[in-house]
């Protein structure tokens, strides 16, 4: 730092050397100051710094990844929805070209005499609700759709279908090993991340409490005498009464509340997992169960009604029951499926990784019976 001084200061001394007599004497100085001054900070202030815009360059960089997870997991959430809004549309196709057949069954019938013609209006009734589903099946799939073009700043889908499929499904790993796998979650490195960046905070705020030395040196020039003067001088401020207490005491109290926040998001992050993964396990079962139980049950049943009622051994309410619930449980079997998905998504977003890498050979490729 240079002070450059040239105040112009004149000085005046005057007095009366007898009662008649008074004589007035003027002197006028001027002086001319050039002074440079170093900061010399004391205590570790510089280092302390340091360590701290590094610490927090890290919390940003955590702050990122964490971001990323989320909205990776979001976009997954989404283009299950498509998947599912896909297969639910397939299957509205499907029950309305099985509709249509069994209204031409029952008109045939009619028309040879072997049913009344109520039995063809009840058909025909069936089929125009098939249709209205269809036309449901149809929006919520545009609407997913732009719902996943969207992520990426499109006003309209530019694909013409997902690929992907459902029924390609990981098996629950243990639980115990993915909770070992929490604590790589970003929001918990970042709160980890936190506390040694309060704390580094907190180092600065201590290094205050050092008084920093400033050495100053220059030049003092007499204008009027015609000479120069050296100068030099070190100044050391007394912290009598400030010692940065409150600055100190500020930084413990956020050193505290970053190690609380540390464990509340570490609670959080395993009761999420505990809640996932159980309900992971419950919606697995119910997939076992549709696929294996229900689902070959209900095709089954339904041919065999249909064909008996071709064959006049059942009514045609029986048929139409059949074929209600045969729909019913092949829409069951999709929402489970991307229900599944979606907590697979959700795990895979608290550990940061993918799920298949904890227990590989655990894929299996499950066929819709």
């Amino acid at each position: 730092m240079v002070n450059v001084e040239n105040p112009g200061n004149i000085q005046k001394l005057s007095g009366d050397v007898n009662s008649s007599e008074s004589v007035s004497k003027e002197i006028v100085q001027q002086l001319t100051t050039i002074r440079v001054s170093q900061l010399f900070e004391l205590g570790g202030k510089r280092a302390a710094r340091v360590n701290a815009a590094v610490l927090g360059e890290e919390l940003a960089a955590k702050d990122f990844e964490a971001r990323r997870v989320e909205i990776i997991a979001r976009v997954a959430n989404v283009f299950t929805e498509v998947l599912a809004a896909q297969e639910r549309f397939r299957l509205a196709e499907e029950t309305s070209q099985v509709a249509q057949n069994v209204v031409n069954t029952v008109t045939g019938r009619v028309q040879a005499g072997k049913a009344p013609p109520i039995e063809e209006t009840r058909v025909k009734v069936g089929l125009s609700t098939t249709r209205i589903e269809l036309e449901q099946a149809q929006r919520d799939l545009t609407s997913a759709r732009k719902r996943l073009a969207l992520l990426w700043d499109s006003a309209s889908p530019q694909f013409g279908k997902a690929l992907g499929n459902l029924e390609t499904l990981v098996a629950p790993p243990s639980f115990e090993v993915l909770e070992t796998r929490i604590l790589d979650n970003p929001m918990a490195l970042r709160a980890m991340k936190n506390i040694e960046h309060r704390k580094a905070l907190l180092e600065v705020q201590q290094t205050r409490r050092i008084p920093d030395l400033t050495l100053n040196a220059g030049v003092v020039h007499h204008a009027l005498l015609g000479g120069s003067t050296a100068v030099a001088g070190l100044m050391v401020p007394l912290p009598l009464f400030d010692r940065n207490q409150g600055n100190i005491k500020d930084a413990y109290q956020r050193v505290d509340k970053a190690v609380d926040e540390q464990s509340a998001m570490e609670l959080r992050l395993k009761t999420e997992l505990t809640q996932s993964y159980e309900m992971m396990s419950a919606v697995w079962n119910e997939i076992s169960i549709l696929r294996d139980e229900v689902l070959p049950g209900a095709k089954s049943a339904f041919h065999v009604m249909r064909r008996g009622y071709e064959l006049g051994k059942f009514g045609l309410l029986e048929m139409l029951d059949a074929q209600r619930i045969l729909f019913q449980n092949q829409l069951l079997y999709v929402r489970a499926l991307a229900n599944y998905q979606r907590l697979v998504n959700d795990i895979e977003r608290l550990i940061a990784g993918p799920i298949d890498s904890i227990k590989p050979n655990h894929e299996i490729n499950i066929r819709q019976p």
